[in-house]
């Protein structure tokens, strides 16, 4: 009963239709959703609820939708590009589902990873581990968090993931994500539908990257874009090649082609990751999707290489972000590889960097 309901939730929130009562109640928490929103920025604008400043550059980089926009890739993009300006950059987040319960959780100090992925959090665990010489903070407080990677690690500027909410602190640079397929979700706000906030609130951005531009591109029909008169650049993935999980072994596109596979996830946005894959040249066997953050367990492990196996698949295929959730199981008895992607402007990149170097 509570996995129907759980099902007939994610279907109405992501416009596949389901029961019409739990609709109308979801639309009605909706309105106090909003409400609340609606009050919370509202005390922070007349001032009851202060907004606090680093005495650094702060870029905050978030979407208006829950999930699935690809904010981990765009903070490691932007990251290694200041990296690239000379910059000492450190990056915090809040570190959703970590279960580290300090108020300053230190996870990288740019050489070295300090947690594991219960500790710190899935996407946390992912930027310590691809960014060198870049130290990565999780902690609700993102001014405490910011004035350590200030005192300890002398950062110059601040990037701070998944904050387009997060108005306690002051950015001199709004980056909002949206998603080119679907960029305001079902149009409902939560839990009616994926919207954090209405799409109005977008005039709060100082620069709109446009995700996975490469794909169907919905947005080019959606001129409130335009009319809000705020600059937009597009990007899109680009997959690098395969990790073998066993091994760490690296697996170049050119050996995967015609490649048997059975792909698993448990992200947001499970479409994209699948579209990914066929573009690399697998032939995709089956394809199995878990809910966001999903945690594994040695039983769900089992059940895939089962699958695989039942299917003729020579490989298991996952993702970065799901690989961190499967370090306790290895070493693996089956092979899976890892899609290593990363996100890259296609469009507009100037205009990116433009809006950087005002803030530096």
């Amino acid at each position: 009963m509570q996995s129907k309901i759980k099902n007939d939730v994610k279907n109405i929130m992501e416009g596949k239709g389901g029961n019409p009562i739990l609709s109308s109640l979801l639309l009605i928490l909706s309105w106090f959703y909003s409400l609340g929103h609606r009050c919370r920025l509202s005390l922070y604008k007349i001032g009851v609820l202060k907004t606090r400043s680093l005495p650094v550059p702060v870029i905050s980089i978030g979407n208006i939708t829950a999930g699935g926009t690809g904010k981990t890739p765009a903070v490691i993009m932007i990251a290694e590009l200041l990296k690239g300006m000379g910059k000492k950059v450190a990056v915090l987040s809040r570190g959703y589902k970590g279960k580290a319960e300090g108020e300053i959780n230190v996870v990288s100090d740019g050489n070295n990873v300090f947690m594991n992925p219960l500790q710190s959090g899935d996407e946390p665990y992912m930027m310590a581990a691809r960014l060198k010489g870049i130290p990565v903070i999780t902690g609700s407080d993102r001014y405490r968090t910011g004035m350590h990677a200030i005192e300890k690690f002398g950062a110059e500027v601040i990037l701070m993931d998944d904050s387009y909410q997060h108005v306690q602190l002051n950015r001199k640079l709004n980056i909002l994500l949206l998603d080119s397929n679907s960029p305001f979700g079902n149009s409902y706000l939560l839990p009616r539908g994926t919207l954090r906030e209405p799409p109005s609130y977008i005039n709060r951005a100082d620069i709109i990257i446009l995700t996975k531009s490469s794909q169907q591109s919905a947005v080019s029909s959606q001129p409130y874009l335009i009319l809000k008169n705020i600059p937009i650049c597009k990007s899109q993935y680009v997959t690098e090649g395969f990790i073998e999980i066993n091994s760490n072994r690296t697996i170049s596109l050119a050996e995967v082609k015609g490649k048997k596979g059975l792909a698993f996830c448990g992200i947001a946005s499970p479409d994209s990751f699948k579209n990914s894959v066929k573009e690399a040249g697998i032939d995709i066997k089956g394809f199995v999707s878990f809910e966001d953050h999903y945690q594994f367990t040695r039983k769900d492990i089992e059940s895939l290489i089962n699958k695989a196996r039942e299917t003729g698949s020579e490989i298991l295929i996952t993702t970065e972000k799901d690989a961190v959730r499967l370090k306790e199981f290895e070493p693996i008895s089956f092979p899976i590889w890892i899609l290593k992607i990363r996100m890259e402007i296609s469009e507009g990149k100037e205009i990116l960097l433009s809006k950087i170097r005002e803030v530096l």
